[in-house]
């Protein structure tokens, strides 16, 4: 396929990934990796003082590849806005998880 057909295809897809928001099955289980997200974001190995490696990203990868975009930038907001009111360690910039779309 060439680039302008996938470029053209990306509101067929983003219409089809908004399905997947009214399924309760979806919800559930995106709100689980959410979840296990938020937990495990506490956890880390530290490597140096301003080096660690983490692991909850893990969790955001696998909400995007099975329950797809959108579902995935809701998960992610709530999950930054979740982790910074649990730990609340560095001030963050309030569009930052808004990037997650």
């Amino acid at each position: 396929m060439n680039f302008a057909h996938e470029c053209l295809s990306v509101p067929s897809l983003i219409k089809e990934s908004m399905k997947e928001n009214k399924k309760v099955k979806s919800i559930c289980g995106c709100a689980m990796l959410t979840a296990l997200n938020v937990s495990v974001g506490a956890l880390y190995i530290p490597i140096s003082p301003t080096l660690r490696i983490g692991f909850s990203s893990v969790f955001a990868g696998v909400s995007g590849m099975v329950y797809g975009p959108m579902l995935t930038g809701f998960a992610g907001v709530i999950a930054d806005t979740l982790k910074y009111m649990i730990r609340q360690m560095v001030l963050i910039f309030l569009a930052l998880p808004l990037m997650n779309f």
